[in-house]
């Protein structure tokens, strides 16, 4: 008997029980500076050395004693010898012992051994002072941070070669579907015809190592028993493993039964739309989720449920980016359903009008069982 859906959870609740289910990782490991965008401190990061860790020029010109320069102007230069009084110095320079200011190279008139200056100078002017930027001791960033590339720069800037982060969970994909073929497992193109490419699984890894994840494959699930021969080989060595294909209702979507025979099965079905056949289970106290096979419908429960999952695990939250905008035309969807829809954004007069795509087939995510929808 196909599956109704009767216990269909709302989108929210869904998550609930998946974070329910799910703890932080204990686990952290010491990483390289250059490699750290995308981690997750484990630990707050404290400043080694301050940057700049000396007074320094900021302009290419020449360092003065600002007191020697205050009263010159147009009508009044004040000359300054050179070496002496006003000492050349280049962007970034330490500033000589006893100058407090730089006069750039383009406002100073150069005659012999002097320079003429006919404008006032200030304190500290062109001048960078110790610990600008940074000073040593403090904290850059805290434990459960996320770290972005330009943050590589700031903990270079600081002394920091190394820093201890999350490890990267692991996660397996495990695309299942007897009409599917990989790509890269077939000598040419020539003999792909006897079968759907299995594109869904590279996409997901690309959005898992987006995420964090250090994602990997299996081979393709050819039938129950073998899904249910790599749950049971791999479920050990992996933080959280992804089914795709086989959770809706068909006479060969078995990843329910598999994940409920090894395990148990803490929701089958979520009131969103695409994604509705979504599963979340246990298998020895990992998480095991069953997402459906179409790639919008699997693009969008992996981004809603790993990526929940990923924060859960790290400690850390990833901003969400949204924009406003006005559709040209009523959106009907069905009433107690989160629905998300595929749009193309159009700029225009200072907003943004959303055009929807064409969903490609019905979208209450029901039917034949397979890899690639």
């Amino acid at each position: 008997m196909a599956k109704r859906y009767l216990t269909t959870i709302g989108k929210e609740e869904a998550i609930r029980r998946v974070l329910a289910a799910v703890g932080p990782l204990e686990a952290d490991e010491e990483i390289p500076t250059p490699a750290c965008p995308g981690r997750v401190t484990s630990k707050p990061v404290l400043a080694a050395r301050s940057n700049p860790p000396f007074t320094s020029a900021a302009m290419d010109g020449y360092a003065v004693s600002f007191e020697a320069a205050l009263d010159a102007d147009l009508a009044s230069p004040v000359a300054l010898v050179k070496g002496e009084d006003a000492v050349l110095v280049n962007t970034g320079d330490p500033l000589p012992r006893g100058m407090n200011a730089v006069i750039m190279v383009e406002e100073a008139e150069e005659r012999d051994r002097e320079i003429i200056v006919r404008k006032p100078a200030s304190l500290w002017q062109h001048v960078r002072l110790t610990g600008e930027d940074i000073i040593a001791g403090d904290m850059l960033f805290p434990v459960n941070f996320r770290l972005g590339i330009l943050d590589v720069g700031l903990l270079l800037a600081a002394g920091i070669r190394t820093l201890r982060a999350v490890i990267k969970p692991r996660l397996l994909i495990i695309p299942t579907g007897h009409e599917l073929v990989d790509i890269y497992d077939e000598p040419g193109p020539e003999i792909l015809p006897h079968g759907l490419i299995d594109f869904n699984s590279y996409t997901l890894m690309a959005l898992a190592g987006e995420m964090g994840y250090e994602a990997t494959k299996t081979k393709i699930a050819r039938d129950r028993e073998h899904l249910r021969a790599i749950l049971k080989r791999y479920i050990t060595a992996h933080d959280v493993l992804v089914v795709n294909a086989g959770s809706s209702a068909g006479t060969e979507d078995f990843t329910e039964g598999v994940i409920r025979e090894l395990g148990e099965v803490i929701f089958h079905g979520v009131a969103m739309m695409p994604g509705k056949p979504t599963i979340f289970g246990l298998i020895d106290g990992k998480p095991v989720f069953g997402i459906p096979g179409y790639p919008v419908s699997a693009a969008i429960s992996f981004r809603t449920f790993l990526k929940a999952v990923y924060e859960r695990f790290c400690g850390a939250s990833t901003p969400e980016r949204s924009v406003s905008c006005i559709t040209p035309y009523k959106l009907p969807s069905t009433i107690g359903v989160e629905e998300t829809l595929r749009v193309r954004l159009v700029a225009k007069g200072g907003s943004y009008y959303a055009y929807p795509l064409p969903r490609g087939r019905p979208c209450d995510d029901t039917g034949k069982r397979g890899g690639v929808r």
